[in-house]
């Protein structure tokens, strides 16, 4: 799997850190600070896995599907 350039976490960090917290093996600000990323970060990833399953946690594009001001 690809991860892109800017990734802080590759997708088995991701997993390890969302398997963790529903472990109860650590609460979200240690493994923000634990995986330095925010506590907002860590919420995302885990809301993301909880709805999607693991694949929640692959690398999506950032770049908008539909540009309004695009030029035809």
């Amino acid at each position: 799997m690809n991860t892109h350039k800017h990734a802080r976490l590759t997708f088995l960090r991701r997993l390890e850190m969302v398997q963790q917290l529903i472990a109860h093996q650590v609460c979200v600000p240690e493994a923000a600070r634990a995986y330095g990323v925010t506590a907002p970060t860590v919420r995302k990833w885990l809301g993301r896995f909880l709805a999607q399953g693991q694949a929640g946690l692959a690398d999506a594009s950032s770049r908008p599907t539909v540009s309004p001001r695009a030029i035809a």
